[in-house]
């Protein structure tokens, strides 16, 4: 008997895997345009313009010359205008001989002025009811007075840039003090969750500095590379602000989940490079006589990976010392970078509103939360008490050559 259920089984799961398809669509590989990098802009005529990035699958390129991309591949660069960002999409339709495919889309970037300006809700809105835009990629805001210039950078060793995107954020995700990347989920959930703001990832193309030294090459066009640093702050789903990458510190010490991102601390005019193992931030909150306050208790884990300075971590007295200057570092950066949202940005991007909603009566907060941002957030007396650990100084404890012959 159990065997003949176990036959059963076999030859469901057998007819199952059989008329089960790799593809996601009728179309053969090489009839479709695969958009995997698109730039949302508008132009002063208030129309919206797409730029997208395609991976071409027939190993030619449109004029017909044959490509020299990975496997045959090529990305080439098309734009695309319209009133709406659904007419725009559209728009592809019958500018591209090959059927356009946007389940592979890895990343969306958004002009800093359409982000400032007129929000990024009306494309957000698009993504959510379209039935193959999905929530994956990840989402940036473009500092480049020319937005498509980061169509140009030099992506080392990557051959299309929603590649190269995808593939830097989600590998340095816990990595990272300095930024942090937000697909199209965590912006969604964070936009629509009471008591907290969203942020949107930041991207720049810079000019390498080493850009063509070598004698007789100093009139060549330089290059310019994918700099990923700072934060932007919304309000909503509009664009109020961006965060240099110390003060974006702030933003992951205490919303991301760290795992291994390395800063340096300044000790006197050198410096002592730690790598954080941990971030454990306590937040409570209380509200007294029509104020909220608001203590953050933050303990990390520190390892030493470059000691430039005269302390003698193998010494208990000297790691206290360098915990201490550790814990006024990290709480100055914080309490500066906090209070510089309160006041100028208004924009609780800390989810300290979420906390409040939990820890608090559920009426208090129905009263308040209207004004949350404007008000009582950017009102709000708040503490930071830092509680570093040194927990591991390295292969080697003495400083290198004290003891050398």
């Amino acid at each position: 008997m159990i065997k003949k259920r176990l036959w059963i089984v076999v030859m469901i799961i057998i007819m199952l895997v059989a008329t089960m398809s790799g593809r996601w669509s009728r179309q053969e590989p090489k009839n479709l345009a695969i958009g995997i990098a698109y730039l949302y802009e508008k132009t002063d005529e208030g129309i919206y313009s797409i730029t997208a990035e395609i991976v071409h699958l027939s190993g030619t390129n449109e004029s017909g010359a044959a490509t020299g991309g990975q496997s045959g591949s090529l990305s080439i660069i098309r734009n695309f205008k319209g009133p709406t960002v659904s007419e725009t999409v559209r728009d592809t339709e019958v500018k591209v001989e090959k059927v356009f495919f946007g389940s592979q889309n890895r990343v969306r970037f958004f002009s800093e002025e359409l982000a400032r300006e007129d929000g990024i809700l009306d494309i957000l809105d698009f993504f959510v009811r379209d039935h193959i835009a999905d929530e994956r990629p990840y989402l940036f805001v473009v500092k480049n007075e020319k937005p498509t210039d980061i169509f140009e950078a030099d992506l080392g060793g990557s051959a299309r840039l929603g590649e190269h995107i995808h593939h830097i954020a989600s590998k340095r995700q816990d990595t990272v003090l300095t930024t942090t990347f937000v697909n199209t989920l965590k912006f969604v959930r964070e936009y629509y969750c009471e008591g907290m703001q969203p942020v949107i990832s930041v991207v720049e193309a810079k000019e390498t500095e080493a850009a063509y030294k070598t004698p007789g090459m100093e009139d060549e066009p330089k290059k310019t590379e994918l700099v990923f640093e700072g934060l932007g702050v919304m309000k909503g789903a509009k664009l109020v602000g961006l965060l240099s990458e110390r003060e974006a510190m702030t933003y992951t010490l205490l919303r991301e989940d760290i795992k291994g991102a390395h800063t340096s601390i300044p000790v006197g005019e050198k410096e002592i490079g730690v790598k954080l193992s941990n971030s454990r931030p306590k937040i409570k909150t209380s509200y007294e006589n029509g104020r909220v306050k608001i203590n953050i208790d933050l303990k990390l884990k520190l390892s030493v990976s470059e000691n430039e300075t005269e302390y003698d971590v193998s010494q208990y007295r000297d790691i206290k010392i360098l915990e201490n200057i550790a814990n006024n570092h990290f709480r100055k950066e914080i309490e500066s970078t906090i209070a510089k949202i309160q006041r100028e940005y208004k924009s609780d991007i800390f989810g300290f509103g979420m906390h409040f909603h939990v820890q608090q009566k559920h009426d208090l907060w129905e009263s308040i939360k209207e004004e949350w941002d404007d008000k009582y957030f950017a009102e709000a007396d708040i503490t930071v008490k830092v509680d570093s650990k040194i927990v591991f100084s390295g292969e080697t404890r003495e400083k290198f050559g004290v003891n050398a012959r």
